[in-house]
């Protein structure tokens, strides 16, 4: 009898984890549709803009300097400091990518002097 108990007890206590996990799971998919359908309504507003301007450094996360950049495969990208140079010159598109996907419209590198 007391092994009954403790099989029954087990299976509600792994029920009840499984029911935990799932509506976490759900939750988490529900905000992402509602992220989702914010960014398109963003886009729709504000039709002339084609993407917002940078502001986070795309390998930290963290404010950035305009005062440190890389001009890269046509396209300047701001970090957060300048050991954040490195890593975007060693795989510049990740960090493009990143970038993209946030929806920011990387500026466009100036054209280098020729003389």
């Amino acid at each position: 009898m007391k092994k009954l108990l403790i099989m029954a007890a087990s299976c509600l206590v792994m029920l009840g984890t499984a029911n935990v996990y799932a509506a976490d799971e759900t939750a988490g998919k529900d905000q992402k549709a509602d992220s989702s359908k914010d960014v398109k309504s963003d886009k729709s507003s504000n039709a002339s803009v084609k993407g917002k301007v940078q502001t986070t450094c795309p390998v930290m996360g963290g404010e950035i300097d305009k005062n440190i950049y890389i001009d890269i495969k046509g396209k300047r990208i701001y970090v957060c400091c300048k050991g954040c140079l490195a890593a975007v010159k060693a795989d510049p598109d990740k960090y493009i990518k990143i970038l993209e996907d946030q929806g920011v419209e990387i500026e466009k590198a100036p054209a280098a002097d020729s003389k």
